[in-house]
């Protein structure tokens, strides 16, 4: 295949409040990365920059404030996802990286055709006409989503809703040109028109939402999620094909004159090869639509392609990802799934046939995020996180089902990155609320049933005709899961014999039968189960211990004491943000798939034995029985 560039735009990402600084020099070059790792310069990289730049020792990025890709701290130090990326790329180029940041995207562009700046990381959406100009190298795509507050009285619960009300985003970008579709989409269904204004960056279309300049903040989900999770007390919408949604591959830019964008490409597919890109968006969160090849498109002749699927996926070898996420993610590392392993035997897992599949860690795949298709009545609809490109996958893939926290029906959004990134590790994940559904403080009650509907939809999907799913999973291999309350249901839905794994998430019965079921549900466990919690802060840390304690079956318990009852879910330690938290619970929940589900070897040493993975980990205590 021929190699391209392909240069794609990528609009504004999402905004907490930040700062509006304007010409403002921050950090120095090529710092360690966040994740702690120090990447080797590659000589043949560095001696195919431009003179100027080998001369200068410095690249220079312009950047606006974006977060979670670029966050401007008070005294000008910039945090986020370009930090480390940029990082990253002044190590393998042997150069500092420098970030200066700018008044929004105009500003960014004008600069580096005037020689101030070599580059600028996005994301944004590229165009014929800035292709003209600028070299893209895509590395991700969007979905767009529009934020509102949660007391707002705007009347907005479906995306819809939003047909004549006022819409901020960002002038000139890709959330701008969704918007416009969205209105198109609602005169033509004889509603009014959306109300466009136009503003310099995602955190003014923020400030615009909370002064009432605005009814709500168009945004990629991206910025939506991070906005959501890290402030509170807003909601989101998402725009849907059938409201004239398209994916867009969103892009860093690079003067074509300048001869940089072949060098930064080279840069980027190394670092999708050797593990650096997924590392760096696994640690902030999965963004739907992380991407997974590096596309780098100069005017109309392709370098390297980058393809981008349905939901929140992406191609080929560029940056590898992690979502959707938003999810979703997309990072194809080795496209390869664990083959259909022998059934897992409830005392002890059983090992992978010969030869050995290789851990599902080490697979990552581009992800969708997409609602699962009504075929029937159910306790609840789902939402499916699955490898983007099946028809690559070999062999059938394992299922998990995932509840939510608070038992929460109707959304997911809570664990869409836990959920994004054990789908990019070859799993199939049916989780419990709509696709399209808000954010929502729901607080319900335990019923089971979601998660056993959610298996017999699974199997529905594999036999159906017409199905994308169709042959592509393994009714033989699926595991349960479920965050606090959900976990609850879980554990409960594990008597089911189509169960063969259970995992509980800061989660386990109460001694009374507080939320109407007790311990007595613990005999009913057929299969391995796995007591995950956050130690003596978290709510759940007495119960999961002391079901740990009650359960016959082979079970392990694993406790990190400084993550409390959220800290897996949004990556926290001791309270304080820590994506590490997060990335550590993700490990433990793909080791514990790949051990109990497909049986593999190293997986199940992350588990047990003396020297086992996880026990290694620091912060971790590890226990395991009847194994």
């Amino acid at each position: 295949m021929r190699s391209s560039l392909r240069r794609r735009s990528r609009s504004a990402i999402l905004a907490t409040a930040a700062l509006g600084l304007t010409g403002c020099t921050v950090g120095a070059g090529a710092p360690p990365l966040a994740t702690g790792t120090n990447l080797p310069v590659v000589q043949s990289l560095h001696d195919a920059l431009p003179q100027a730049i080998k001369d200068a020792g410095v690249l220079r990025f312009a950047g606006d404030s974006h977060p979670p890709y670029r966050t401007v701290a008070a005294d000008g130090t910039v945090t986020g996802i370009d930090a480390d990326f940029q990082a990253a790329i002044g190590q393998v180029l042997g150069v500092r990286t420098q970030t200066v940041v700018v008044a929004g995207l105009p500003a960014a562009l004008q600069g580096m055709l005037s020689g101030r700046y070599d580059a600028f990381n996005g994301p944004v959406k590229a165009t014929a006409e800035r292709e003209r100009q600028f070299d893209t190298i895509t590395w991700m795509t969007t979905r767009t989503a529009y934020l509102f507050p949660v007391e707002s009285t705007a009347g907005i619960t479906r995306t819809e809703d939003l047909c004549g009300k006022r819409v901020a985003v960002v002038a000139a970008s890709v959330v701008e040109d969704q918007l416009n579709k969205l209105s198109r989409f609602c005169t033509e269904n004889k509603r009014p028109a959306t109300q466009t204004i136009g503003v310099d960056d995602t955190d003014a279309t923020l400030l615009a939402t909370r002064s009432g300049r605005a009814d709500a903040a168009g945004m990629t989900e991206a910025a939506a999620i991070d906005v959501t999770q890290r402030q509170g007390g807003t909601k989101y919408v998402t725009q849907t094909e059938a409201q004239g949604a398209t994916k867009d591959n969103l892009a860093l830019y690079v003067p074509k004159a300048s001869k940089l964008g072949p060098v930064l490409q080279a840069v980027s597919e190394e670092l999708f090869r050797d593990g650096t890109y997924v590392n760096i968006m696994s640690r902030w969160g999965p963004q739907p639509g992380f991407g997974t090849g590096a596309g780098l498109r100069r005017g109309h002749a392709r370098l390297m392609r980058s393809t981008v699927q349905k939901g929140h996926p992406m191609g080929k070898p560029f940056l590898k990802p992690a979502l959707v996420a938003v999810a979703t993610a997309l990072v194809a590392v080795t496209a390869a799934v664990v083959p259909v392993p022998s059934e897992v035997d409830a005392a002890a897992p059983a090992a992978p046939p010969a030869p050995p599949a290789p851990p599902a860690s080490t697979v990552f795949h581009p992800v969708v995020r997409e609602a699962a298709a009504k075929t029937g009545q159910y306790a609840a609809e789902y939402t499916v996180y699955r490898p983007a490109d099946l028809d690559a996958v070999h062999g059938r893939l394992p299922v998990v089902v995932f509840g939510n926290g608070a038992c929460r029906h109707i959304s997911n959004d809570e664990l869409l990155t836990l959920e994004t990134l054990l789908a990019a590790h070859g799993f199939v994940v049916v989780a419990v609320g709509g696709f399209d559904e808000p954010a929502l403080t729901e607080n319900g009650s335990p019923q089971p049933k979601v998660i056993t509907d959610a298996i017999t939809w699974a199997e529905r999907e594999n036999d159906r005709r017409g199905s994308a799913l169709r042959n592509k999973l393994d009714p033989r291999r699926i595991g349960v899961a479920g965050h606090s309350c959900g976990g609850l249901e879980a554990l409960v839905a594990g008597a089911d014999p189509r169960v063969k794994s259970v995992l509980s998430l800061d989660s386990g019965f109460f001694a009374d039968g507080t939320l109407g079921y007790g311990r007595e549900n613990l005999r009913n466990l057929h299969t391995p189960v796995l007591f995950a919690d956050g130690g003596p802060n978290d709510v759940a840390y007495d119960n999961s211990g002391e079901n740990y304690d009650l359960v016959t079956v082979p079970a392990v318990r694993a406790t990190n004491a400084a993550a409390g009852h959220t800290g897996f879910v949004y990556g926290q330690r001791d309270g304080n943000p820590d994506p590490s938290v997060r990335e550590e619970a993700v490990r433990v929940l793909v080791a514990w798939f790949d051990f109990t589900l497909n049986g593999n070897r190293t997986a199940r040493g992350y588990f047990l034995g003396t020297g086992c993975g996880l026990c290694a980990t620091p912060g971790w205590t590890v226990t395991s029985k009847n194994f």
